[in-house]
């Protein structure tokens, strides 16, 4: 009786680890890179990473891990993109020049 009920606690707790959430961004670099280029025609792009902006460019309650690419558009102007990394239909842009 023991052995089974060894058994059964190991399945369960198997089972219950199993459910955990996924943490970390939900949007891929390559998303974002991809939101970069269509949106905001980068043709150049100088530099990916994702980063914890300030509160300057979101709402206090908005999340404000945010994918930033750096690089250069069609017209030759160099820009940043800010793409939310949990939603990739966030993004604004901030020009250089």
């Amino acid at each position: 009786m023991k052995k089974w009920l060894s058994i059964l606690i190991v399945i369960l707790l198997l089972v219950g680890c199993s459910k955990a959430t996924k943490v970390g961004p939900s949007v891929s670099m390559e998303q974002a890179e991809k939101v970069a280029t269509d949106y905001y025609h980068m043709v150049k792009i100088l530099k990916s990473d994702i980063k914890h902006i300030s509160e300057d460019f979101v709402n206090q309650n908005e999340n404000p891990v945010y994918f930033v690419i750096e690089g250069i558009n069609k017209d030759g102007r160099s820009l940043i993109v800010f793409v939310e990394s949990n939603n990739a239909s966030k993004h604004f842009v901030k020009y250089i020049d």
